[in-house]
């Protein structure tokens, strides 16, 4: 990277890794499927073909919350599965847009792994800091179970999982309240960049927002992005989130 580039700036970045990020993902698939059973199409590990988003996503999701919004926010307290919400609309927006993105994004994993085994929870111990021992010993005992193929695992190893060896500039802006990539990408990837004893090219910055890129502002990304060339040029570091 730093005989390409001379900074970096993410916005809303996987910067945690893929193997984080597909935990995630397919932790609120399984864990919906356990709390709202049959209101989305198809299993779990595959997506019919001709499915519209619409129609058999994203209006069944909506319908079900709306009508037992208390299993949707247990489910959010699950560490695995921290669905970010303030309110009634962004706790549906929550489970709306992480749902949509498993299924947009289900054919690409099956061909990049070549599998539809790209993801895993045989080992999984769902934990909970708010809910009751007993209502996740059941949680434990009746989540579908699924295990990941090696060749998927090792596809994730070798494709995307940063390392933290940050060796030029890095600003990278998310949201606080991100259902997509969430925010504990950016704690993830400090944590393997203080490892790496590199956090001085690091500047990390959230926006106490839900949603994913589109609610970026092109001045908040251009100033972001002034920012950067001025640390990259004069040594100007920008600050952090306060």
């Amino acid at each position: 990277l730093p005989k390409h580039y001379d900074g970096v700036l993410t916005v809303a970045g996987m910067v945690g890794g893929s193997q984080v990020e597909i935990d995630y993902m397919a932790d609120v698939r399984i864990l919906f499927e356990m709390n709202y059973p049959g209101v989305l199409p198809s299993a779990i590990d595959e997506v019919p073909p001709g499915l519209d988003l619409m129609t058999n996503v994203v209006y069944p999701v909506v319908g079900a919350i709306s009508a037992n919004p208390t299993n949707a926010v247990a489910m959010s307290t699950i560490d695995q599965t921290p669905l970010p919400w303030i309110n009634g609309e962004e706790l549906v927006g929550s489970y709306v847009y992480a749902l949509g993105f498993w299924y947009r994004g289900f054919a690409d994993m099956v061909e990049r792994t070549r599998s539809p085994a790209f993801f895993g929870n045989e080992n999984r111990v769902y934990t909970s800091s708010y809910l009751p021992p007993e209502i996740m010993e059941t949680v434990n005992l009746y989540a579908p179970r699924f295990n990941s193929s090696r060749r998927a695992n090792w596809y994730f190893r070798r494709n995307y999982e940063s390392t933290g060896r940050m060796r030029i500039p890095m600003l990278g802006l998310h949201n606080s309240r991100d259902p997509v990539v969430p925010a504990f990408h950016q704690d993830v990837y400090a944590a393997k960049v203080a490892k790496r004893r590199c956090r001085k090219n690091l500047v990390q910055r959230q926006v106490d927002r839900h949603g994913h890129t589109e609610n970026f502002t092109a001045d908040e990304v251009f100033s972001a992005f002034e920012e950067l060339v001025e640390w990259v040029d004069g040594g100007t570091k920008p600050a952090p989130t306060e």
